[in-house]
């Protein structure tokens, strides 16, 4: 199976496709030895982007991870404030009775 793929123009860079043998934008005629160079740079420079891309994800992935690791913790610094809160509001409910 033959799968086209995409290059810039040596003249105009604009992106055409591997099989053909004159740029549709200036016309140029494209060398196939040329072409099958430039599909093999472009799939590297498109690797090499996938992979950045992946990589700032994961870092955003892990900021998110970081600040989640805290989340029980909330609760837990939230019930203890509020416990001695109702403690203290017992206790004061207590003085004032008597």
């Amino acid at each position: 199976m033959f799968a086209l793929k995409t290059f810039p123009s040596p003249n105009c860079h604009e992106f055409i496709n591997s099989g053909m043998e004159r740029c549709k934008y200036c016309s140029i005629t494209i060398d196939p030895q040329v072409a099958n160079a430039a599909v093999e740079l472009q799939d590297k420079i498109n690797r090499s982007c996938n992979e950045a891309s992946l990589s700032r994800n994961l870092a955003g992935a892990m900021w998110v991870g970081f600040f989640l690791r805290f989340v029980p913790f909330v609760g837990l610094v939230g019930s203890v404030i509020n416990a001695d809160r109702l403690h203290c509001c017992t206790r004061m409910a207590h003085l004032l009775a008597d």
